[in-house]
């Protein structure tokens, strides 16, 4: 017996909180949104997506607060990390985070760019599929 198996569409899943505004993304893209306060139990319960999105610094959590939700959860994967402000030097903050939670990868945006770069790695994870050949 075969079956065919359609892609599924690469989805961001948002990190609210009730003090602040969740980073800005086109619909399209979004599978969940996911308050601060639900992360650990959202990420044990669910399929991982292609990654969590958050603010690097919210009003009431940072990056920390999320990247610890989601390894309690058991997600290791991508966590995008979106920066209303420019910072001196970005990679110290990767490093710092890497170093304290390896099995997440991190990528850090500008609040300006964020809606854009999300749309192009999902689309780059929509094109990057290796395809199988069916069986003769």
């Amino acid at each position: 017996m075969s079956f065919i198996s359609l892609p599924v569409k690469p989805k961001i899943v948002i990190i609210t909180s009730s003090g602040d505004t969740a980073p800005a993304l086109a619909p399209e893209w979004v599978e969940a949104r996911v308050p601060l306060a639900h992360l650990t139990l959202f990420a044990k319960r669910v399929a991982p997506p292609a990654a969590y999105m958050g603010w690097l610094i919210g009003r009431d959590y940072d990056a920390f607060d999320s990247a610890q939700a989601l390894v309690k959860g058991g997600f290791a994967g991508r966590c995008l990390l979106v920066s209303r402000t420019s910072l001196p030097r970005p990679e110290m903050v990767l490093s710092e985070l890497s170093g304290a939670f390896p099995e997440l990868s991190f990528s850090l945006w500008s609040a300006a760019k964020a809606a854009t770069l999300a749309q192009a790695y999902c689309e780059a994870l929509s094109f990057a599929r290796p395809v199988t050949p069916l069986p003769a």
